[in-house]
């Protein structure tokens, strides 16, 4: 006897959830017939719309399985076995997906009671029928692909076919991510050379992106900013931050150094003659390359402007190329060749004056003793250097372009630091704490320092020197705000150094200079990214090297809730587009630019992480779009950064 039930649920509604009730026992014998709304009007599926349902189950297992997709738009749900085999409460969620992206959404609960008869229950575990489905469909396949040596028509028609029946894949499942290795092997064992093989592959490596990778040496991370859920994938999966991922060499391998003008590596952390003393040389943080791939699972148009909100997506890095991976743009010299490594600061950018006409006895420059505005943009230098306070514009010129120029001056490729570099710690950190909030997975950094007026208010560089390659906080930080004032140590949260695997104050402290970003629009509902090809920076331009990222960037401030997305070209960048998230999700970090409309059309600047006194709106993916190119200020600083030209 069938026991059919029709419900209602709104895509948009995130607090009244309908909750099901079923009995431990039933088999195939309850269905669901639902209906798909938005704001109350129902929504009509296309033709290429495919119905999924999930859950996870109290015992923490999870169900995947086909729905049907019914002509007038409502999907059937049958509740198997499995889904009713453990009693409690069962979230579940059925999606439309096309083309692999999910379209709609809606999570409501199943609330399953205990049987009063005695049955022959089943024992719980995971189900995937949909895909256990498209296995053995490609399991036949391959097959077939595999007697197709001498006829290249069947692996053309077999792997198209393919291609078709997983389209709306998204979940991390082995099985199905063993049938596509397999089909691929088959295909690369045929030695085809053909355009048909071609894109059979590249068909092949799409589905693998949505499907979520299984290799272990592919790390990832599952970000749904639209229900605040984040989720390891691949080689991440199971895994803590810390000594987990040391054993992938772009984590393992990424460690503090010593580092002379031509980029000569003198010591690493741990080198019996490794020494932050020594400031003749810079102390810098190892970065090995490496391979990305970023995924949209849903992306959603932005109401009256350009691009795309990421509602979810799929963040993938890996030591070695993958087919469908690029590396990272961080990774490319000045003259677009690739590199094995790039060169992180330890620490923020310390004023050295007449250090190219004096190296041996430079002045380090410190807003909190000296007061000199003059800013020798030829004989000056910008390091990182223990033991020094971090540099500002309270008396020295510090625009972005003169920071870049400073930071330049200690030889070729040294430069400010880029959004390109930025981007990358940005994602290795937040696939290792498999989160965005940093001051959550840490400590909030140097953010809560009352601020005293017309004072440079940081701590010095390196009180979390101890730490080495680690991440985690200094046990105190040194400050001192003027020649009168007294130094001090801060012992508490909010006002002492966190570093991230050898980068102290990734955040906090102070704001630092983003260089090859420009922002511009002709009124605050148009202004975009603008990104530098190359390392020909300029300020007030968006055109010639500089590229739209193909996004528009929120209008009002606030905590970020969800990043755009333009072109592939920029899938790496994380770029706001909305603000509408709270300060711990899905983000945590805010962003602010200038609401007044007279000067929307003004070019503008780009700064990250926040200063002494942002307090929790600071972090990682902070961005403050408030400056001009000629903007100087006590809370603006910057970090260098190291590109080795390619050997």
């Amino acid at each position: 006897m069938q026991n059919n039930q029709n419900i209602t649920l709104d895509v948009n509604n995130s607090r009244e959830y309908q909750y099901i009730h079923a009995k431990q026992g039933d088999h195939n014998s309850r269905f669901l017939h639902i209906t798909l709304t938005e704001n109350g009007n129902q929504i009509v599926p296309s033709e290429k719309c495919r119905a999924t349902f999930r859950c996870l189950k109290p015992d923490g297992k999870i169900c995947f399985n086909s729905s049907i997709l019914n002509e007038d738009g409502t999907i059937t749900v049958c509740l198997t076995q499995q889904i009713l085999a453990e009693k409690g409460t069962v979230r579940a969620d059925v999606s439309l997906l096309e083309e692999g992206t999910v379209l709609s959404a809606a999570t409501f609960f199943i609330m399953v009671e205990a049987s009063p008869l005695s049955v022959n229950g089943a024992l719980s575990s995971d189900e995937f029928l949909v895909l256990t489905e498209k296995t053995e469909e490609v399991d036949a396949l391959k097959d077939e692909v595999m007697q197709a040596a001498e006829r290249v028509e069947t692996a053309e028609n077999g792997l198209n076919a393919l291609s078709e029946q997983l389209a709306g894949t998204e979940e991390d499942i082995a099985e199905i991510n063993e049938a596509l290795q397999n089909v691929k092997a088959g295909v690369e064992a045929l030695n085809i050379t053909t355009d048909i093989a071609e894109k059979a592959l590249a068909k092949v490596e799409t589905l693998e992106g949505c499907l979520g990778y299984t290799e272990s040496e592919i790390l990832g991370l599952s970000a749904d900013y639209e229900n605040n859920r984040f989720m390891r994938l691949a080689g991440a999966a199971g895994k803590n931050a810390g000594t987990d991922f040391d054993g992938f060499r772009m984590y393992g391998g990424r460690r503090r150094c010593t580092v002379t003008a031509d980029g000569t590596i003198t010591a690493f952390y741990g080198d019996e003659n490794y020494t932050v003393e020594d400031k003749s040389v810079q102390v810098m943080v190892y970065q090995p390359k490496f391979y990305y791939r970023v995924v949209p699972l849903k992306l959603e148009k932005i109401e009256n402007g350009k691009g795309y909100h990421i509602r979810k997506a799929n963040y993938y890095v890996s030591d070695t190329p993958k087919a469908g991976f690029k590396l990272h743009p961080a990774f490319y010299d000045e003259n677009g060749n690739e590199v094995e490594y790039i060169l992180y600061s330890a620490y923020e950018g310390c004023y050295a004056a007449h250090y190219i006409s004096q190296p041996t006895a430079p002045l380090y420059f410190n807003d909190a003793v000296h007061s000199s505005t003059s800013t020798n943009l030829n004989d000056d230098c910008i390091m990182s250097l223990h033991s020094e306070k971090p540099i500002s514009g309270l008396y020295k010129n510090l625009t972005r372009t003169n920071a870049e120029k400073l930071c330049g001056n200690y030889g070729p490729g040294w430069h400010c630091e880029t959004v390109k570099t930025l981007s990358a710690n940005q994602m290795l950190m937040m696939i290792e704490f498999g989160a965005l909030n940093a001051q959550q997975e840490i400590e909030k950094g140097v953010t809560a320092v009352a601020d005293a007026a017309n004072k440079n208010c940081t701590c010095y560089t390196g009180s979390a020197n101890s730490l080495g390659n680690g991440t985690g906080h200094a046990n105190a930080s040194y400050f001192k705000f003027d020649s009168e004032s007294q130094a001090v140590n801060y012992y508490e949260a909010g006002r002492r150094a966190v570093t991230y695997r050898g980068m102290e104050n990734p955040w906090g402290n102070i704001w630092k200079w983003i260089q090859g970003v420009n922002v511009y629009g002709t009124t605050l509902q148009d202004r975009q990214m603008y990104i530098c090809t190359d390392f020909n920076f300029k300020e007030n331009t968006h055109t010639d090297n500089y590229k739209s990222t193909g996004c528009v960037l929120p209008e009002k401030d606030g905590y970020i809730s969800a990043f755009g997305y333009g072109t592939a070209e920029f899938d790496w960048l994380f770029m706001p587009s909305e603000t509408n998230g709270n300060s711990n999700l899905p983000v945590g970090d805010s962003w602010n630019s200038t609401s007044d409309t007279s000067k929307a059309s003004i070019h503008r600047t780009c700064l990250y992480g926040g200063a002494w006194s942002t307090g929790i709106t600071a972090g990682i993916f902070r961005i403050s779009n408030l400056a001009v190119s000629n903007d100087i200020s006590r809370l603006y600083g910057c970090r260098n950064v190291f590109i080795p030209p390619a050997q």
